[in-house]
């Protein structure tokens, strides 16, 4: 397999505290994202609450990215050889990639539905799909 191991940014010390950095930044961000979960679950729903449900599904999104990154600091403070384990930062890339994605859809998404029951709050069943207009109790 053809591979061109990248040139090391941090080395040593320097990497030692960059990734510990990196890891606090990413568990305090882990523990936020937990808390406000726990804080706004009460509140999402169908309908106008719609946007709280999906708030959390941003939430959680962000967590698994931040898991990976948790992961990936990791690996850089193990030192794991990039073209050995060439798959394994395949797959971990994959995974942060498709979370950006995922975080730009679902702010679109919340952003339309939001426009929709702005502009026309009375009317905004008529434009929405049905599975949207439903109250859950």
């Amino acid at each position: 397999m053809y591979c061109i191991d990248p040139d090391p940014v941090f080395w040593g010390n320097t990497r030692t505290i960059s990734a510990i950095s990196l890891i606090t930044i990413a568990v305090v961000s882990l523990g936020l994202h937990g808390l406000f979960i726990i804080g706004v679950r009460r509140l999402a729903g169908w309908k106008s609450s719609f946007s709280f449900a999906l708030l959390i599904s941003m939430s959680m999104v962000s967590i698994t990215r931040f898991l990976v990154e948790i992961v990936c600091d990791i690996l850089a403070l193990a030192y794991t050889d990039f073209c050995a384990n060439h798959h394994l930062f395949t797959t971990l890339g994959s995974i942060n990639a498709s979370a950006y994605f995922t975080v730009i859809l679902l702010t679109i998404l919340m952003t339309i539905h939001r426009m929709i029951y702005t502009i026309c709050a009375t009317r905004a069943s008529t434009f929405l799909f049905p599975s949207l207009m439903k109250v859950r109790k």
